[in-house]
């Protein structure tokens, strides 16, 4: 009899622990979407910024670009990333409202930057959707509008965009709008 309170006991204690571990599951990760699809951040890659070593000069002034982009998964089926190349002053953080230069109404990216503190260069931001089964991608650039950064701290960044990127066809004609909508908070992986 003791040994068999004695096993009750023991599956008693191993259901009650693994209906706690199942009870509570991990909390979802950030999303965002784009092209109508939601991806969930990466916990270890989500937010990643590329600085550049040296400023650039723009009509005499010195500009730090960095290229922030902002990746998760669909499932295992998918993975999506929007990304933009950001140009902020020498001696500014890169925290801050960003406007797009709309490389198909604007003409010529130093002229637009020359007057502001930060710009975007839309032409090379980008928008991307990988079929992780086939490898089969879709990709679209030159979003409109404008993109924030919040530095909440050294390690961890909001970035907020709400607009469309663009698809081309082989002529760089538009071929049709790609909404996205990020408003994420995360760490960021620097490099």
């Amino acid at each position: 009899m003791k040994k068999i309170l004695f096993i009750t006991a023991c599956l008693a204690l191993v259901l009650t622990s693994c209906t706690r571990d199942n009870a509570t599951p991990p909390p979802p990760g950030p999303t965002f979407t784009l092209d109508s699809q939601t991806f969930m951040l990466l916990a270890a890659q989500g937010i990643t910024e590329y600085k550049t070593p040296t400023p650039y000069p723009i009509s005499g002034i010195n500009y730090l670009r960095s290229t922030i982009s902002v990746t998760g998964l669909l499932g295992f089926s998918k993975s999506g990333t929007v990304s933009f190349d950001l140009y902020h002053r020498e001696g500014t953080s890169v925290a801050g409202t960003y406007t797009i230069y709309d490389a198909d109404s604007t003409p010529g990216f130093q002229d637009f930057l020359a007057p502001l503190e930060r710009g975007c260069m839309g032409w090379t931001s980008v928008g991307v959707i990988i079929n992780l089964a086939n490898n089969a991608y879709a990709s679209s650039n030159n979003p409109l509008g404008t993109v924030t950064i919040i530095v909440n701290t050294p390690t961890n960044y909001t970035v907020q965009y709400t607009g469309n990127f663009r698809e081309y066809d082989t002529n760089f004609n538009i071929v049709r709008t790609v909404p996205a909508s990020v408003n994420v908070t995360a760490p960021v992986d620097i490099h």
